[in-house]
């Protein structure tokens, strides 16, 4: 192995390390502020809370909305050509 091959080697590893030391020091820390696991903080990051009145009203609006008026609603063809 050349001289070369093992600085790259080298190097490539502690730009590695100090990547895995500073994201264990950032959820170490955030466990330490919040007082959680992390496994609670996953929960509490990915728990599916009910619509607020005013977000469940806007829906219900939206639904009947394009229930009534389905001929002027937009097609997916309608929204590729828009996209493009």
């Amino acid at each position: 192995m050349s001289i070369k091959m093992r600085f790259m080697l080298s190097y490539i590893a502690v730009i590695l390390l100090t990547g895995v030391f500073l994201i264990s020091a950032f959820v170490l820390g955030v466990c330490t502020i919040t007082g959680a696991s992390p496994g609670q903080l996953y929960k509490s990051a990915t728990l599916q809370r009910p619509l607020s009145t005013g977000e469940e009203n806007a829906f219900l609006e939206l639904k009947i909305l394009a229930k009534n008026y389905t001929r002027q609603t937009i097609t997916i063809s309608e929204l590729r050509k828009i996209g493009k």
